[in-house]
């Protein structure tokens, strides 16, 4: 029970029970927990919501906290477990819950749905669980510069590396983007790292489904896979809804690779109250039961694709066949919009620089025939123009002809007639891909000369981007373009009936200050004697 509670930092006296003692009558659970928060080894905690009664919660004590920790290292020192373990029990002393009474924590939910997800995992028949913990934040922050993704859980069963995510729906797509599926690319990207911190070639990421906000899981679990295919992240993510994960977690039930359910199917089973809820029997078998039938695959298929080497993206020169959903989309030059400002372009701006960034690096990841044949769809939508060239040393493709102030994009050499970008700035590039300018506020002597000289700077609102560094002042708008920290031009848009656009080109000197418009003093009026 001390282990249980150790790998699963809080559980109900009714999880105790079907994961210790299946045997044992509720009553008898009970007089043991008491028994043992008698002696020291833990603590009870009552919930007192409104929904649910009132269940009642075992925590460890940190001795009991120390003791699991040295038996937790021993059991993953005889598996394949030896490098997790050594990096999720990193911290030596770690700290029990703090909960307060008649108080329900905001995590409280989330916590008890992993647990059970745990739990239904272990019961998986003729595959060997050999880690599995939910720990808070269990990876580091950061390896060698890249930032690490925080699962809720670690598993690792047979002799593949699980990591776990349950979406309740309470979080925004972009924060599932930026938190989760980017970060886990980036990471897939690295085999090396993988194996030098985890001990595995590869890894898989399991995200379960909930939605108990809006009700309507189907549709959540196929915003999040578009989210995944977005950013480049469908190949080592898996999704299911958590109902099913619970109720029967060895049959085809994971979507891969950015497969969805089927949308005429997603309206239907939103009434299903069975979807909205982790239950503790398997449901009746219905309609919202039969639909990821098609497309689903089962725990088997998943771990014996990780050992394959699907599981996660190999180096860039090692071939992969091709995926099942449209490959991204090529590495085109995309070019600044027309002087629109606003949040609304600001944002647009910056999804068309990630966009740009993420097809780049998949097309090096991807193996050549595949990058090509994805390119060769998209490409033909967009008129037909010439193919990119992508072979294993780098991309090139045709330069756009309607380059209006600079591209935004990574660091690239651009001739006459091309534009490539080589292996070793790809292999340097992150799913992430927030490259902010190091050159500092270049623009400000620009925007005060345009704007009279006299202004206070406060006044000046910055936003920068990537490369791109965007200043606003009354009505205009100044674009500075940086490639590798210098500044290579300033485009001034000014609002009004005569668009006025000014390029300042790199090492041009700043213009003089406009000299201030100093209004002639009114004559005075002299009396005259009386």
């Amino acid at each position: 029970m001390l282990l249980a509670l150790a790998r699963c930092r809080i559980l109900s006296f009714d999880q105790i029970r079907r994961l210790v003692f299946q045997q044992l009558s509720p009553q008898r659970v009970g007089q043991r927990v008491r028994a043992l928060a008698e002696q020291g080894w833990l603590r009870t905690w009552e919930d007192v919501s409104r929904v649910g009664g009132r269940p009642r919660y075992a925590v460890p004590s940190r001795r009991a906290l120390a003791v699991a920790r040295q038996m937790l290292a021993a059991d993953a020192a005889a598996s394949t477990a030896t490098h997790i373990a050594s990096v999720v029990l990193r911290h030596a002393d770690r700290r029990p819950l703090v909960l307060a009474p008649r108080v329900t924590p905001g995590f409280l939910s989330h916590q008890r749905e992993v647990n059970d997800l745990l739990i239904a995992y272990g019961s998986i028949q003729d595959v060997r669980l050999h880690w599995a913990t939910s720990f808070d934040r269990p990876l580091p922050l950061h390896a060698r510069g890249l930032a690490l993704p925080q699962p809720d859980y670690v598993l690792v069963l047979d002799d593949a590396l699980i990591f776990g995510e349950h979406d309740r729906g309470h979080e925004s797509l972009a924060h599932f983007r930026r938190a989760k599926a980017e970060r886990y690319a980036a990471l897939a990207a690295q085999p090396d790292l993988v194996r030098e911190f985890f001990g595995f070639d590869r890894f898989v990421v399991w995200v379960t489904v909930l939605d108990a906000r809006a009700g309507a899981p189907l549709r959540r679990l196929s915003s999040l896979v578009e989210v995944a295919r977005d950013a480049a992240a469908s190949d080592v993510m898996a999704f299911t809804l958590a109902g099913w994960a619970v109720s029967t977690p060895a049959a085809p039930i994971w979507f891969c690779d950015g497969a969805m359910p089927e949308e005429h199917y997603i309206g239907e089973a939103k009434a299903s109250p069975a979807l909205r809820s982790m239950p503790a029997h398997p449901p009746a078998r219905g309609v919202w039961h039969q639909l990821h039938i098609r497309h689903a695959h089962a725990v088997r298929d998943l771990i014996a694709d990780v050992r394959g080497g699907r599981g996660a993206r190999g180096s860039l020169t090692t071939s992969r066949p091709a995926p099942s959903h449209p490959g991204p989309l090529p590495p085109f030059a995309r070019t600044l919009s027309r002087g629109r400002s606003g949040p609304r372009h600001d944002v647009a701006s910056l999804a068309r620089f990630h966009a740009e960034h993420r097809s780049i690096v998949q097309c090096f990841r991807d193996a050549p025939v595949s990058a090509a044949r994805g390119c060769a769809r998209a490409w033909s939508r967009r008129g037909g123009r010439a193919l990119p060239e992508i072979t294993s040393r780098g991309v090139s493709c045709p330069k756009w002809l309607h380059s209006r102030v600079g591209r935004i994009s990574p660091r690239k050499e651009i001739s006459s007639t091309r534009t490539r970008w080589s292996v070793p700035i790809a292999r340097c590039a992150q799913a992430t891909s927030a490259r902010t300018s190091m050159g500092g506020s270049s623009i400000r002597r620009f925007a005060r000369s345009a704007c009279g000289g006299l202004r206070p700077m406060r006044a000046v609102r910055s936003r920068r981007c990537a490369m791109l560094n965007i200043e606003r002042y009354r009505g205009t708008r100044f674009w500075g373009l940086y490639e590798a920290g210098q500044l290579l031009c300033v485009t001034v848009y000014k609002k009004g009936a005569e668009a006025v656009k000014t390029r300042i080109e790199r090492g041009t000197p700043a213009p003089a200050p406009s000299p201030p418009v100093i209004a002639p003093e009114p004559p005075r009026r002299t009396r005259r004697p009386a």
